[in-house]
Protein backbone atom coordinates (compact mmCIF):
# COMPACT_ATOMS: atom_id res chain seq x y z
CA UNK A 1 0.00 0.00 0.00
CA UNK A 2 1.12 3.14 -1.14
CA UNK A 3 0.77 6.60 1.17
CA UNK A 4 1.74 10.35 0.24
CA UNK A 5 3.66 11.67 3.41
CA UNK A 6 3.75 15.23 3.47
CA UNK A 7 6.95 16.90 5.07
CA UNK A 8 8.18 20.14 6.29
CA UNK A 9 11.44 21.25 6.17
CA UNK A 10 14.04 24.34 6.49
CA UNK A 11 14.47 26.61 3.73
CA UNK A 12 17.24 24.38 2.37
CA UNK A 13 15.38 20.86 3.37
CA UNK A 14 17.15 20.15 6.51
CA UNK A 15 17.18 18.97 9.70
CA UNK A 16 13.49 20.83 11.20
CA UNK A 17 11.91 18.51 8.64
CA UNK A 18 8.88 17.22 10.51
CA UNK A 19 5.95 14.74 8.98
CA UNK A 20 2.89 17.12 8.98
CA UNK A 21 0.24 14.43 7.49
CA UNK A 22 -0.28 11.09 5.29
CA UNK A 23 -2.46 10.77 2.71
CA UNK A 24 -3.98 7.79 0.78
CA UNK A 25 -3.46 9.62 -2.73
CA UNK A 26 -1.37 12.05 -4.12
CA UNK A 27 -3.86 14.71 -4.69
CA UNK A 28 -4.80 14.87 -1.38
CA UNK A 29 -0.92 15.27 -0.71
CA UNK A 30 -0.69 18.06 -2.95
CA UNK A 31 -3.93 19.75 -2.00
CA UNK A 32 -2.36 19.58 1.91
CA UNK A 33 0.91 21.00 0.90
CA UNK A 34 -1.38 23.97 -0.80
CA UNK A 35 -3.29 24.76 2.34
CA UNK A 36 -0.09 24.62 4.46
CA UNK A 37 1.32 27.36 1.96
CA UNK A 38 -1.64 29.39 2.20
CA UNK A 39 -1.45 29.32 5.69
CA UNK A 40 0.45 32.41 7.88
CA UNK A 41 2.94 30.61 10.07
CA UNK A 42 4.36 29.28 6.52
CA UNK A 43 4.59 32.69 5.29
CA UNK A 44 6.72 33.71 8.29
CA UNK A 45 8.81 30.34 8.22
CA UNK A 46 9.21 30.23 4.57
CA UNK A 47 9.65 26.73 4.66
CA UNK A 48 9.60 23.90 2.29
CA UNK A 49 7.32 21.32 1.93
CA UNK A 50 8.07 17.53 0.00
CA UNK A 51 5.42 15.06 -1.36
CA UNK A 52 6.88 11.44 -0.65
CA UNK A 53 5.57 8.22 -1.92
CA UNK A 54 6.08 5.43 1.12
CA UNK A 55 4.83 2.03 0.57
CA UNK A 56 4.30 -0.23 3.28
CA UNK A 57 3.51 -3.97 2.83
CA UNK A 58 -0.07 -5.24 4.68
CA UNK A 59 1.89 -6.99 7.78
CA UNK A 60 3.80 -3.84 9.15
CA UNK A 61 1.24 -1.75 8.13
CA UNK A 62 -0.92 -3.65 10.34
CA UNK A 63 1.60 -3.57 12.92
CA UNK A 64 1.84 0.15 12.92
CA UNK A 65 -2.01 0.80 13.08
CA UNK A 66 -2.24 -1.29 16.00
CA UNK A 67 0.62 0.57 17.62
CA UNK A 68 -0.93 3.63 16.83
CA UNK A 69 -4.73 2.78 18.20
CA UNK A 70 -2.83 2.42 21.81
CA UNK A 71 -2.41 5.98 21.27
CA UNK A 72 -5.08 8.25 21.14
CA UNK A 73 -3.19 11.17 21.30
CA UNK A 74 -3.01 13.07 17.48
CA UNK A 75 0.34 14.90 18.27
CA UNK A 76 1.67 11.44 19.96
CA UNK A 77 0.13 9.00 16.84
CA UNK A 78 2.16 11.75 14.17
CA UNK A 79 5.02 11.42 16.43
CA UNK A 80 5.38 7.69 16.58
CA UNK A 81 4.43 7.54 12.92
CA UNK A 82 7.09 9.96 12.53
CA UNK A 83 9.94 7.95 14.14
CA UNK A 84 8.68 4.91 12.47
CA UNK A 85 8.95 6.09 9.38
CA UNK A 86 12.34 7.36 9.67
CA UNK A 87 13.39 4.36 10.74
CA UNK A 88 12.56 2.80 7.71
CA UNK A 89 14.18 5.38 5.81
CA UNK A 90 17.64 4.86 7.45
CA UNK A 91 19.85 3.50 4.62
CA UNK A 92 23.53 4.76 5.30
CA UNK A 93 25.45 5.39 8.70
CA UNK A 94 24.72 8.93 8.28
CA UNK A 95 20.75 7.83 8.14
CA UNK A 96 21.32 5.84 11.56
CA UNK A 97 22.88 8.45 13.11
CA UNK A 98 19.97 11.30 12.05
CA UNK A 99 17.65 8.67 13.12
CA UNK A 100 19.18 8.55 16.52
CA UNK A 101 19.29 11.96 16.62
CA UNK A 102 15.82 12.44 16.56
CA UNK A 103 14.83 9.58 18.82
CA UNK A 104 17.07 10.51 21.74
CA UNK A 105 15.16 14.61 20.95
CA UNK A 106 12.13 12.95 20.99
CA UNK A 107 12.75 10.80 24.55
CA UNK A 108 14.34 13.88 25.98
CA UNK A 109 11.07 15.85 25.24
CA UNK A 110 9.12 13.17 26.59
CA UNK A 111 7.26 12.57 23.55
CA UNK A 112 8.12 9.04 23.33
CA UNK A 113 6.23 6.90 26.00
CA UNK A 114 8.87 4.27 27.65
CA UNK A 115 7.63 0.73 28.24
CA UNK A 116 11.62 0.47 29.49
CA UNK A 117 12.89 3.27 30.97
CA UNK A 118 15.86 2.27 32.10
CA UNK A 119 18.99 0.54 30.33
CA UNK A 120 18.57 -2.96 31.69
CA UNK A 121 15.08 -3.31 31.08
CA UNK A 122 15.27 -1.83 27.52
CA UNK A 123 18.08 -4.56 26.49
CA UNK A 124 15.79 -6.97 28.34
CA UNK A 125 12.85 -6.17 25.78
CA UNK A 126 15.46 -5.74 22.79
CA UNK A 127 16.30 -9.39 23.51
CA UNK A 128 12.36 -10.91 24.28
CA UNK A 129 11.43 -8.69 20.77
CA UNK A 130 14.25 -10.54 18.93
CA UNK A 131 13.92 -13.53 20.09
CA UNK A 132 10.20 -14.06 20.18
CA UNK A 133 10.33 -12.49 16.74
CA UNK A 134 12.49 -14.12 14.71
CA UNK A 135 10.91 -17.64 15.64
CA UNK A 136 7.50 -16.31 14.68
CA UNK A 137 7.25 -15.96 11.11
CA UNK A 138 3.37 -14.46 11.72
CA UNK A 139 4.47 -11.46 13.72
CA UNK A 140 5.68 -8.07 12.34
CA UNK A 141 9.46 -7.44 11.84
CA UNK A 142 10.10 -11.40 11.53
CA UNK A 143 10.98 -10.97 7.60
CA UNK A 144 13.12 -7.82 8.30
CA UNK A 145 14.94 -9.68 11.45
CA UNK A 146 15.74 -12.54 8.64
CA UNK A 147 17.16 -10.48 6.02
CA UNK A 148 20.48 -9.32 5.06
CA UNK A 149 21.50 -6.85 7.89
CA UNK A 150 21.01 -2.92 7.54
CA UNK A 151 21.23 0.47 9.20
CA UNK A 152 17.15 0.59 9.21
CA UNK A 153 17.00 -3.40 10.82
CA UNK A 154 18.82 -1.40 13.93
CA UNK A 155 17.14 1.74 13.98
CA UNK A 156 13.70 -0.56 14.05
CA UNK A 157 15.04 -2.59 17.15
CA UNK A 158 15.93 0.46 19.08
CA UNK A 159 12.62 1.90 18.10
CA UNK A 160 10.64 -0.86 19.34
CA UNK A 161 12.56 -1.89 22.20
CA UNK A 162 11.72 1.35 24.11
CA UNK A 163 7.45 0.47 23.82
CA UNK A 164 7.86 -3.31 23.70
CA UNK A 165 6.36 -4.80 26.85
Amino acid sequence: MVFYLVWSGGPDGTPDEKLLSVHLDRDDAETAVASHKASPDFRASQGEFTIEPFEWNARKLRGEIEALLRDQDPEQIAKHLELSIRADRVRTLDDFVGFLDRYWQALHRGTKELENPDTVQFLECMHAWLETTSKRPELVGHEMLHALPAWSTFARILLTASTYE
